[in-house]
Parts: C-alpha cells; structure tokens; sequence
C-alpha cells in the first residue's frame, strides 16, 4: 500500500483570525508645557482579516505615557479602547501564493475611532488644561502599514509582524473644546493568525 494521503496544505489565502501587540514611539505635535514631545505606549488588537485580506476589522486598545519635567508637570498618558479597519489594495496578488506577494498585499491603508482618556496628573500646573486631570473624548486615527509573514507557508496557523506609521487626534477637556492634542506614532507589532475560515463560509441554501 501507498500509506495513508498527506495531510492537506493550507494556503494562505488572506482570511484569518488574530491577535497582535507591540510596542509604540509617539511624537506631540503640540505638547502642554512641562510634558515631554516624544512618548512610548503599547498597542494591542484583536484582528479579523475577510475576503482575501481586502479588509480587516480591529477591536484595539492603547496605552502611551509622555514623561513629565517633575516640575510643572507629572506627565501626560492616553488610554483608548476603540475599532479600525484596514484595506488592502493589492490583495489580489495572492493569487500567487509566494512570499514576496504575500508582503505586498499586506500594504494597507487604515481609519478607526476610539473612546480616549488623557491623564494629567498635575494638571493645575498647566494653563492650557484649565485645572482638568482626566476626560474621556472621541478619537480618530488614520494611517499606513504593511505586514510581513514570519512562518513558513502551508501551516493552519502563523506568526507576523506589522509595522505602522499613523495620525491620532483628541480633543481634550470640556472646558477646552478646542485644544487639540494630536500625535503621530510609530508601531512594531507580532501577531499571530489562525488561517481556519469555517467561521465565513456559507452554505447553500439547497444544501
């Protein structure tokens, strides 16, 4: 006898379920006096990637600090939870299935809106927060990335990694509605995915 058949090989064909995390370098454009420009968080995300990576849907949650002068300021941090989607304009050349082309249908394009708290803890040092040391306020992030595999093809599951460059704004304080707090990050985040769909198929309805 032959032996019993070899297990089938899964191909990536860009559908799967996820979790990334990693970590993030952060730039103000306007910092509050006392509060460092440049600050350092932790990016972490649920990811769902459908129809062949066109799209994906992130539930995400941040957490960045900028480093105060001890003087007039302890500090600034932003916490946000919130949802992005991602697209994926070359996902056609998956058709491929090689490496290379794996790597450039993982360049996406990305928006999402998040529920954001920022910290002051010595607020009624600066002038411009008008004595508030926390609010929660709506966000929004726009920005580019690419994802590389790390595994080897033809497993049910793998590991990746995503790089990010992104715009984030807030407006903070009701006392202030037009104080914006913007920053620009960027993100190096390992991910793993679970290549199994059964969760997106559908069955005829004759069937």
């Amino acid at each position: 006898t032959d032996g019993p058949p070899p297990p089938p090989l899964h191909k990536w064909d860009g559908n799967a379920t996820g979790v990334m995390v990693g970590p993030s370098l952060a730039w103000l454009d306007r910092a509050p006096v006392g509060v460092a420009a440049q600050g350092t968080g932790l990016h972490a995300a649920f990811r769902m990637s459908f129809i062949a990576q066109f799209l994906d849907a992130e539930v995400m949650l941040d957490h960045d600090r900028y480093a105060g002068d001890g003087k007039l300021s302890g500090g600034l941090t932003r916490t946000a939870v919130g949802f992005q989607g991602a697209l994926h304009p070359g996902f056609p050349l998956l058709v491929f299935n090689d490496v290379v082309n794996d790597i450039a249908s993982g360049v996406h394009g990305y928006f999402g809106m998040q529920w954001v708290r920022m910290g002051l803890p010595d607020a009624t040092a600066i002038p411009q927060t008008d004595g508030m040391t926390s609010d929660w306020r709506l966000g929004a992030t726009v920005g580019i990335g690419a994802d590389v595999p790390v595994s080897p093809r033809g497993g049910a599951s793998g590991w990746w990694l995503t790089a990010r460059y992104e715009g984030r704004w807030v407006w903070f304080g009701d006392h202030n509605p037009d104080l914006p707090l913007g920053d620009t990050r960027a993100l190096l985040m390992l991910g793993w995915r679970h290549y199994d769909t059964n969760w997106a198929r559908v069955g005829l309805p004759w069937h």
